[in-house]
């Protein structure tokens, strides 16, 4: 092989350290040596406690800026996906109510505290049971983590159905119990 095209073939293979992938119309950078997913309008920032200091120093900011995300979502493809850390910051507001879309029987395992289960394909059954919790609220879907699709039927029932202020956890169920945040189990 030649020189130049062993270069050639070296930069092509640092380049892809570093891969884009699109998610619903938003960018999300995954840095394959630390692998971690972060958003391209978070730099990446010290972590201390629970909440990333960046977002702790402008919570209401941060807070007012994710609110905007769940206003006129017009269809399917305007669900936004949020992040680990946008997920924590509406949990500690109180702003959102999480659904988990797992078996019930994961759900009484374990589950995000304060969640409620609507299991995907069952989401017309469950509504009744948790529809006051849900009144007024921003709905964070989650299931497994990133593969699993489950949270994503179920953020798009919950949209045919009216709730218009629907996001996707895409870090899941693995990413929130893999930081040690709040869970609580069915007794």
């Amino acid at each position: 092989m030649k020189k130049s095209t062993e270069k050639i073939l070296m930069a092509a293979v640092m380049a892809a350290a570093v891969v884009f992938i699109t998610v619903t119309a938003q960018t999300i950078m995954f840095t394959a040596t630390s692998g971690e997913f972060t958003p391209f309008f978070i730099k990446k920032t010290e972590t201390r406690g629970s909440m990333p200091k960046k977002i702790r120093k402008t919570s209401k900011g941060g807070y007012k800026e994710l609110k905007k995300r769940f206003e006129n979502i017009e269809s399917h493809m305007g669900i936004p996906q949020i992040t680990l850390e946008e997920a924590m910051l509406l949990y500690k507001k109180r702003k959102a109510v999480f659904v988990d879309a797992r078996h019930p029987m994961e759900y009484k395992r374990e589950h995000i505290k304060g969640a409620v289960s609507i299991p995907a394909g069952r989401v017309e059954s469950a509504l009744p049971a948790v529809e006051k919790k849900l009144k007024n609220k921003i709905l964070i879907t989650y299931c497994h983590g990133v593969g699993c699709r489950l949270s994503n039927k179920v953020a798009y029932g919950l949209y045919n159905k009216g709730y218009k202020k629907v996001g996707i956890f895409f870090g899941g169920w693995n990413q929130w119990k893999e930081h040690k945040y709040p869970t609580e189990a069915e007794k």
